[in-house]
């Protein structure tokens, strides 16, 4: 319902301003509900892939870069310890911390959902276009993150 809401506000959107060119079409309505719906079902895998990518380049942890991934530096350390990803527990405190900051940081929480569908794209969708020789409307290119955060995360 998230994505079927978003898209419907920007196909009114569109319309108020003239712009019927930008609505999107029933292909990329699918494309996007199908990426919320992917993303969402594999959140804590995906979120646990952000961060032990995020903690492999040094260079976040020496200039407190974390907020450019959209991860906690405990989320990283958590990563650090050597935990199974499918058997960490997640504090309360930590969770109650990550919960407050995609709430009230839209930056942390666009970089964050950027991130993970980076992620998404590169290590499920991808490969699973590949595997059925199908395509989805407009590619499934990460054409949307600056070099920097490509570099870690899809290198």
């Amino acid at each position: 319902a998230l994505a079927s809401d978003l898209l419907q506000k920007r196909k009114t959107s569109c319309e108020a301003d003239g712009d019927t060119d930008s609505i999107p079409t029933a292909e990329e309505y699918q494309t996007v509900a199908g990426r919320v719906v992917g993303v969402v079902m594999r959140m804590r895998e995906l979120e646990q892939e952000l961060a032990a990518r995020v903690n492999t380049a040094k260079w976040v942890a020496k200039y407190g870069e974390h907020g450019t991934f959209g991860v906690l530096k405990s989320e990283c350390k958590r990563v650090e310890s050597g935990d199974n990803p499918k058997t960490i527990k997640i504090d309360p405190k930590s969770e109650n911390e990550l919960t407050n900051r995609i709430r009230d940081d839209p930056l942390f929480r666009m970089c964050r959902a950027e991130c993970l569908l980076a992620i998404f794209l590169q290590t499920v969708e991808v490969p699973t276009l590949l595997e059925v020789g199908e395509t989805v409307a407009g590619g499934s290119v990460v054409d949307f993150l600056d070099e920097d955060r490509k570099e870690v995360l899809l290198s």
